[in-house]
């Protein structure tokens, strides 16, 4: 290594540290109740005699500034706290006077220190963000998660922040592919494989008209029972080396539900038949509905040769196409997932491209995996919202599933607030719920730390009125098309 990129490698780690020693504190809460007033103190550390700017806002962020995240609102309410440079420590500290007014309780502010940096790529860096919360009571729960795994709280919630935070994953799973086993041999049984059909279905993507429900097994799905928001479907085109070729249908609806359905593929070793055939769908569509069905899509669909999708399976070959529906379909990750699938006639248009499908029992047309209504005489239409009833078989279709997991949750210990009347008042929230995102809160009370007659958990705070001990449970919900997630940093609970 030369001399002048040692001097850069050098001067970046000099940077690097410098952008993550600055460190911002503040008051959690301040109690207003009166008549005397109260203080909120606000320290900052980092480089001696820094400059900065201690902004405040009561609203909170995150908003991107410059490349830089402000936990800041950004609002027209934005005041200056203070500014100045640190002294020759590398510290300054600001206590603030806040009057002691009721009124005031609830009132939540946000504040962020800023430092004007030349080596910084947009010219300053910010500190950590930190909340102050107003109250008013005799008594206060304060939880600030500076650590919350250490300080006792339990559940799924994000730990790698200084606050707590919800969580947001999405999955793709592919159900079924060539070869895969699909039940466990009992004895007199043997497993039945997924072959593939070396012919395409035009259904449900039938021009005349067409209405199909394809079955997915939640073990199948790989879930494990925990809810997910079905955000994509897509569906394999035929693998016949052909080209897709454009198609626009007039209507295709798709609507999801849950089903009890579970169909097993196993087959008799000594008839080779299906052994159990009457355990997959039923030909009346209702009756394999376990839960109300939740409108998808609806309107024009078009097979769009340039919007195919590659390699989606397993093996990466094959070609796929969005279904583009939307995301308000809750799967509970425990039952079998059921699709509904309807085309209206499209008289203009052909059905060039046939459905990638896979048989589960080759010596006959059960368990059904799926059931069909369409056409069967040569010429003539069916309206697949007026058809009752359709004809199942084992066949599977080659889907694949995006699902998103937007919800988290956090448990806190038990508090115990001190001497009081122990009327407990709603939390107070120093939260961010970007876009769709957002924060419910359960509590409950007891007569110790160790959960003794405890009530039940409520929404409302009252059913723990008179226990010496509190306890709240939180359930974070992300936004589920952004993948933002909420986060608290400063939880207050006003005690009367």
């Amino acid at each position: 290594m030369d001399l002048r990129t040692a001097c850069s490698v050098a001067a970046a780690l000099s940077v690097a540290s410098a952008l993550s020693a600055q460190s911002l504190s503040a008051s959690p809460a301040v109690n207003v109740s009166g008549p005397a007033s109260a203080s909120a103190v606000f320290t900052i550390n980092w480089l001696p005699a820094a400059p900065f700017v201690l902004f405040a806002d009561f609203a909170p962020g995150p908003r991107e500034v410059l490349g830089e995240t402000l936990e800041l609102g950004l609002t027209p309410a934005l005041f200056v706290l203070d500014a100045g440079a640190l002294d020759a420590t590398g510290s300054y500290a600001l206590n603030l006077t806040i009057p002691g007014l009721p009124i005031l309780s609830g009132l939540v502010a946000y504040s962020q220190a800023l430092f004007p940096l030349a080596a910084a790529p947009n010219g300053f860096i910010a500190s950590n963000g930190e909340s102050t919360v107003l109250f008013a009571g005799s008594s206060s729960v304060v939880d600030r998660f500076d650590n919350p795994a250490l300080e006792g709280f339990v559940g799924d919630y994000d730990t790698t922040l200084e606050r707590l935070r919800g969580t947001f994953s999405r999955r793709r799973v592919q159900p079924i592919e060539i070869g895969d086993v699909l039940d466990t041999p009992t004895p007199g049984t043997v497993s039945a494989f997924a072959s593939q059909l070396l012919v395409p279905i035009q259904s449900p993507l039938n021009p005349r008209g067409c209405r199909t429900q394809f079955l997915y097994r939640a073990a199948d799905l790989q879930a494990n029972g925990t809810p997910e928001v079905l955000t994509r479907a897509y569906w394999r085109v035929f693998d016949n080396g052909m080209p897709v070729r454009l198609d626009t249908f007039a209507n295709v609806t798709i609507r999801a539900s849950h089903s009890q359905v579970v169909p097993n593929f196993l087959v008799d070793s000594f008839s080779a038949l299906a052994a159990f055939p009457n355990s997959g769908l039923a030909s009346v569509f209702a009756s394999n509905e376990s839960s109300a069905p939740a409108l998808l899509r609806s309107g024009a669909y078009t097979v769009d040769p340039t919007a195919v999708v590659l390699g989606l399976d397993s093996f990466g070959v094959g070609r796929y196409l969005d279904w583009g529906i939307g995301t308000n379909f809750v799967y509970n990750g425990v039952d079998s997932l059921l699709l509904d699938v309807r085309t209206d006639p499209s008289p203009n248009t052909i059905g060039w491209n046939g459905a990638h499908v896979y048989l589960t029992v080759q010596s006959g047309p059960l368990p059904g995996a799926r059931c069909v209504a369409q056409p069967t005489l040569p010429v003539g239409t069916i309206d697949p919202d007026v058809v009752a009833v359709g004809q199942p078989d084992n066949a599977i279709h080659d889907l694949v599933f995006e699902f998103a997991r937007p919800e988290s949750t956090a448990l806190s210990p038990f508090r115990a607030p001190g001497p009081s009347t122990l009327n407990y008042q709603p939390a107070i929230l120093a939260a961010s719920t970007p876009g769709t995102s957002s924060i419910v809160i359960t509590y409950r009370g007891a007569d110790d730390a160790f959960g003794t007659n405890a009530t039940p958990f409520s929404p409302n705070i009252d059913v723990a009125d008179g226990k010496p001990f509190l306890q709240y449970s939180i359930r974070f919900v992300a936004d589920v098309v952004t993948g933002a997630v909420p986060s608290i940093d400063t939880l207050v609970i006003p005690v009367l």
